[in-house]
């Protein structure tokens, strides 16, 4: 639920559709997807360890950026960051709020033979019932 919406708010970024389009993914970018493509993890968010009735996560979020010039990946990273620093909004009746994105180092993907960009969020997320 998480990723869905962190794609949802990424789709609505004209600078991160002009460069990668449609092509965003939650956890991985399958083999033979057209690049550039982007994927969204989640999986090290877990429910905070306090008194905690709304269910708030907390954690990082990985985005990835795999493209075939490396220009595809900083230019995607660069317009992404525009939105997603200091980030606090509501998508899809999920409450996320992020700090200043950390970028890890770059990288290249011998099996997919392209360029790979990361960039790691520490954030919280909370699902609002729709009940």
């Amino acid at each position: 639920m998480i990723e869905e919406a962190i794609i949802e708010l990424l789709l609505t970024i004209p600078g991160v559709i002009g460069i990668v389009g449609q092509r965003i993914y939650p956890n991985i970018i399958k083999e033979g997807t057209p690049l550039p493509a982007m994927y969204v993890a989640a999986n090290r968010m877990s429910k905070m360890n306090c008194d905690n009735p709304m269910g708030i996560k907390t954690g990082v979020v990985e985005i990835g950026v795999h493209g075939a010039e490396y220009w595809h990946c900083s230019d995607t990273i660069t317009e992404m960051r525009k939105v997603l620093d200091d980030y606090a909004g509501k998508v899809s009746n999920v409450g996320l709020t992020f700090n200043s994105g950390e970028e890890v180092a770059d990288g290249w993907d011998d099996d997919l033979d392209t360029h790979v960009k990361i960039i790691e969020y520490e954030g919280y997320a909370i699902a609002k019932s729709t009940n």
